[in-house]
């Protein structure tokens, strides 16, 4: 049957609208615009002028010890980045990884320092969420992975559906190009072949994972990435989480003990999944509008040098200047990747005192979370985001709380001026957090 995609859909409808009513769309490149002007000033104004990015709560902390919520990272943003991406991602994950933040520095944080399982320096309080949040990130972690897994196993039929129809696909000779204007099949076998021997070459020679490894993490991202596109285009979902928990796991029998090849192994199979679900979301959309896919790939690829061009520098200039996790770099993912990592490679050893009970519990509900979710329409509209909640254990509380408000003012203004909402807010959240972020990286790389 043909896929949906209906995200791409929607792009490609919303785009007829934009076209139609010019004065519409014009007003919402103002709105873009001037939100990310807005939002560039005002952290110009707290990082230049204030000198502070964040307000710390006063109120009083749980435990023996008299510190305060702000003490253990509680607090308001100053910045906008955490208001505009709590409206794209809507009040119950906003919500959930409030909940999460609420947990982990403000209940677990304070009996952590009771127990003297993490120590206070008076001169040096503001180490002190960063010193948390070594330990609850890994129950953060366990309960992503034990509701990824319920996922795994509630999908594994529509994987097999999928796999099993790409290799119809292929064998019947439907994937054939269907007229001139489509990508040639030499484009993509040659294409496919550089990228491959790169994507090996690269992962041995910058990071030292094992020729086998690296063979087989880029055979592997072959296969996902058709199992993925497909179940994209079935459920509007890409399962990019769920199959890089797999993958790590995978690949810490593979190369155990092995960071590097868990990670970069990893990272080639789920992400490449990823990239191509999303990329045939795009390549629909230029469809419906009758766009010529070859140019559409030739677009694509302009891209990729162009970004690579840009980003990589940055990049390697951010990362000399900022830890993992501060700043422009905060990048929970990419934390909840390295913990698990660390967690196959050493095993327990890895984990602080105290925290493998705690993950195996946290593992557990985001295992009974996930099931609630997939058997009642009910729990997954009110209960809890597993993967929120994990979240909320492993990002800054600062910017948790900025979530929260941001998904409040969407939920309201959805509720209130639901016209208004539908045509300008995303557009404004997406101009502030350009604006907000692209400072913040012209200010970081300015004092490099």
């Amino acid at each position: 049957p043909t896929l949906r995609f209906a995200t791409g859909t929607a792009c490609a409808r919303t785009l007829e609208q934009m076209d139609a009513s010019s004065g519409t769309t014009l007003a919402k490149a103002r709105a873009l615009a001037l939100s990310g002007v807005a939002a560039a000033a005002l952290k110009a104004l707290t990082a230049l002028v204030l000198k502070r990015d964040t307000v710390g709560f006063p109120f009083r902390a749980a435990g023996r010890t008299p510190l305060t919520l702000g003490d253990y990272g509680i607090g308001l943003d100053l910045g906008v980045l955490g208001l505009a991406t709590g409206a794209f991602l809507g009040l119950r994950v906003g919500v959930s990884i409030a909940v999460g933040a609420l947990v982990a520095y403000g209940i677990v944080g304070p009996w952590l320092v009771d127990s003297e399982i993490v120590r206070v320096d008076p001169a040096h309080l503001a180490s002190l969420p960063t010193a948390v949040s070594k330990w609850t990130t890994w129950p953060g972690v366990m309960l992503i992975l034990g509701a990824s897994l319920v996922t795994v196993a509630v999908r594994a039929p529509m994987f097999a559906r999928a796999l099993r129809a790409t290799v119809i696909a292929v064998r019947s000779g439907t994937l054939e190009r269907a007229s001139d204007d489509d990508v040639p099949r030499a484009w993509l076998g040659g294409g496919l072949a550089i990228v491959g021997v790169a994507c090996v070459v690269l992962q041995r020679v910058c990071f030292g994972v094992r020729w086998h490894a690296a063979v087989l993490s880029v055979l592997l991202a072959s296969t996902l990435a058709a199992v993925a596109a497909r179940v994209y285009g079935a459920t509007d979902q890409v399962p990019a989480g769920p199959l890089g928990k797999i993958t790590q796991l995978l690949f810490a029998f593979i190369s155990p003990g092995s960071f590097s090849a868990n990670i970069m192994s990893a990272n080639v199979t789920a992400g490449s999944a990823a990239h191509s679900a999303e990329l045939l979301g795009d390549l629909k959309t230029g469809k419906l509008l009758g766009a010529s896919p070859r140019k559409q790939l030739l677009a694509q690829l302009v891209g990729i040098v162009a970004g690579a061009a840009v980003c990589v520098p940055v990049y390697e200039a951010l990362v000399h200047r900022l830890p993992l996790g501060e700043g422009v770099l905060r990048a929970p993912a990419a934390r909840t990747w390295k913990a698990f990592a660390d967690l196959l490679a050493l095993g327990s050893s890895a984990l602080p005192r105290h925290a493998a009970v705690a993950s195996v519990i946290a593992g557990g509900v985001g295992v009974l979370l996930a099931i609630a979710e997939h058997v009642s329409p009910r729990a997954k509209r009110y209960a809890p985001s597993a993967l929120a909640l994990g979240m909320g254990m492993i990002v800054p509380a600062t910017l948790s709380v900025g979530l929260l408000l941001g998904a409040l003012l969407a939920h309201v203004a959805e509720r209130r001026w639901s016209a208004w909402q539908e045509r300008y807010l995303l557009v404004i959240a997406a101009g502030a957090m350009a604006g907000e972020t692209l400072l913040e990286v012209i200010i970081t790389l300015a004092k490099i």
